[in-house]
């Protein structure tokens, strides 16, 4: 084995969790720098906060749309948004 395959293996993100972390950072960029995604996600995500009034524990947390497929990039992105914890939602 090579020491590139080596250093790739001891560092590399399994698929599934690097398609988690493009999705993660798709919505912290239409969060909080909305000028560097496609026009087509200006209005992705809904925010709990413009919904409902009331000052909840979710406030900070993305609407989960009703979706056919738990693949769908607005319910994956958003749900797994609001796992994030709030402490580290509140840093970026």
């Amino acid at each position: 084995m090579t020491l590139l395959l080596t250093v790739y293996d001891s560092y590399a993100l399994p698929v599934d969790k690097l398609h988690e972390l493009h999705l993660l950072l798709v919505v912290h960029n239409f969060l909080h720098h909305k000028n560097r995604l496609p026009i087509i996600f200006c209005y992705f995500f809904v925010l709990n906060s413009t919904i409902h009034l009331h000052n909840a524990q979710t406030r900070s947390d993305l609407c989960l749309y009703s979706v056919n497929t738990l693949f769908g990039l607005k319910f994956k992105g958003a749900q797994l948004w609001n796992s994030v914890p709030n402490s580290i939602k509140q840093s970026a």
